[in-house]
């Protein structure tokens, strides 16, 4: 027995050896529990202190409870308290318990509204609890009218959901530029808004782009629209209310500040060295032109003899030059920019000469398009304009309700209708203090996609 000894302790080894590695496999192998289905529950308030819809209300402190730890988003920017307060409240959270406390003194027999909009959700995944509103009335009952509506965007057809609506009971002119509305109320995503609890009045109602905070018209660039009349809410509901929303002035791009430099240099409109059929050339300076001396700017043909029949002009930038011809199609062509061409406004003169080949494109390189409109009718003086991806955009004035165009380039376009009042062919904004309406655009929800050497159809429903 002796002898087998060592053998049988290197067979224990061997099987323990074993058996450990075995058991250090399985625990690499253990992982973390799956948890249940992520939570995506809001809060729910539990109770309220004074309670929801609360009646003769002289409360200084609103509490809310709620079933869940919270946090409250941007207070400030999120939530609404109509009639609007001229002291701010203060709103407070901690745990689950949201916080209001009033400093203005409440109006009397008056409802009140606080709009929460997005501002409420759960600590832990941040589910929002969208819309909710508290409510109370310092007399005996809460008004129950309501009024909603529609703002769109006049130039463009779609919504910017940032604005803000606005009523005042108050009828002078003046009203939107001196003093903060009775009420307010949001957009959502489709530009809708909707006010509740509201007393029987008569009502001016605007809506503004109020990134100041002021809730006042105070700057021609803002967003802003009014109605042509008083709404009037007497012991019932309104019909929807239609906005158009405009800025009066455009912002102008800011500009950084550069060095200006010694050397006048210029790019070209060209895209791989093709010019179109459908525009000009241009020639964009990295400074501001003084002059340009069109005996030294040559379009010539492949011969280097100057053809005939081009014009120059210089945009109110001075640098931009635009250089007009009556292009044929597949020509071979030349510009000889010469020393000396132009001079900027610092006295720096274009010192070298190049020569840009140019070939112009084959009326293959485009498509044509044809479009049939439905209820053509709707409209008096409507111009047809298409947006390309990079915005540039293409006007033509619909005489019938069948619209060709030949030569288009390929791409997906934005379609829209301008109602030209003016028929100057532009859109035009209003201007309130003439009471002017803006001109209105309305975006089609069909995009047209344009391919090269191809007839392309499409039929739109006005």
């Amino acid at each position: 027995m002796r002898k087998h000894r060592p053998l049988a302790l290197y067979l224990l080894f061997l099987t323990a050896g074993v058996l450990v590695s075995a058991i250090q496999f399985n625990c690499g192998q253990i992982a973390m529990p799956v948890g249940g289905p992520k939570d995506s529950i809001p809060p729910v308030l539990t109770s309220a202190s004074p309670q929801n819809n609360s009646l003769e209300f002289n409360s200084r402190r609103i509490t809310l409870n709620f079933n869940e730890y919270i946090e409250l988003d941007n207070a400030f920017k999120n939530v609404l308290v109509s009639p609007v307060p001229r002291k701010t409240p203060v709103f407070d959270y901690k745990l689950r318990t949201v916080t209001v406390r009033l400093f203005d003194t409440l109006l009397p027999n008056t409802t009140y509204t606080i709009q929460f909009g997005k501002a409420i959700k759960d600590l832990n995944e941040g589910n929002v609890l969208k819309d909710f509103v508290y409510t109370f009335s310092t007399g005996k009952y809460i008004d129950s009218l309501t009024l909603g509506g529609r703002v769109m965007l006049a130039e463009t057809g779609t919504v910017d959901s940032t604005l803000v609506v606005m009523l005042y009971n108050v009828h002078t002119d003046s009203a939107v530029y001196k003093q903060k509305p009775k009420y307010i109320a949001r957009l959502d995503g489709k530009g809708n808004f909707h006010f509740r609890n509201l007393p029987p009045d008569n009502y001016q109602i605007f809506a503004l782009k109020d990134e100041s905070g002021q809730l006042m018209y105070n700057n021609p660039l803002q967003l802003f629209a009014f109605s042509d009349s008083l709404v009037a809410l007497k012991g019932q509901d309104h019909a929807p209310v239609n906005l158009f929303a405009y800025s009066e002035e455009k912002p102008q791009p800011k500009v950084a500040a550069q060095k200006t430099e010694p050397e006048l240099k210029y790019a070209t409109s060209l895209v791989s060295g093709r010019q179109d059929l459908l525009t000009p050339l241009v020639l964009t300076f990295n400074n501001p032109l003084q002059s340009f001396d069109s005996t030294k700017l040559l379009l010539t043909d492949t011969s280097y003899i100057p053809v005939r029949g081009v014009g120059y002009s210089l945009d109110s930038t001075q640098k931009k030059l635009t250089l007009t011809y009556p292009w044929k199609e597949g020509s071979q062509l030349q510009l000889l920019v010469l020393d000396g061409a132009a001079t900027d406004t610092l006295g720096a003169k274009y010192k070298k000469s190049d020569t840009l080949k140019l070939a112009v494109k084959n009326e293959s390189d485009y498509g044509s398009v044809k479009l049939n409109f439905k209820n053509f009718d709707k409209f008096s003086h409507p111009v047809l304009q298409l947006l390309n991806d990079q915005n540039t955009m293409q006007s033509f004035p619909l005489k019938s309700a069948v619209f060709e165009l030949r030569l288009i380039n390929p791409g997906t376009y934005t379609i829209q209708i301008l109602e030209d009042s003016n028929e100057n062919g532009v859109w035009d904004p209003g201007k309130y203090e003439a009471r002017k309406q803006p001109e209105r655009v309305q975006r089609i929800t069909q995009k047209l996609s344009v391919r090269a050497n191809w007839d392309n159809e499409l039929d739109i429903e006005l």
